[in-house]
């Protein structure tokens, strides 16, 4: 785990904007709490954009260990 963050680190140098970077951290935090999880980042991140407006509404129902099988 801690590789993955220090590879994050050095990449995140080449970001061209701030908000960049910022994105890339949220991405990198999700992908982090899949994977530990033991959730497949690629569904989960598919997962909440087909269900995006009740994701917003309620957040906490769309937590990577709750994907559906």
């Amino acid at each position: 785990m801690i590789k993955f963050i220090v590879t994050h680190r050095k990449n995140s140098l080449f970001f061209k904007t701030e908000k960049g970077a910022e994105v890339g951290d949220i991405i990198q935090s999700l992908i982090a709490t899949c994977e530990q999880s033991g959730t497949n980042p690629i569904e989960y991140l598919a997962w909440i954009q087909e269900n995006k407006a009740k994701a917003i509404s309620q957040p906490e129902s769309f937590l990577p260990w709750m994907l559906p099988n």
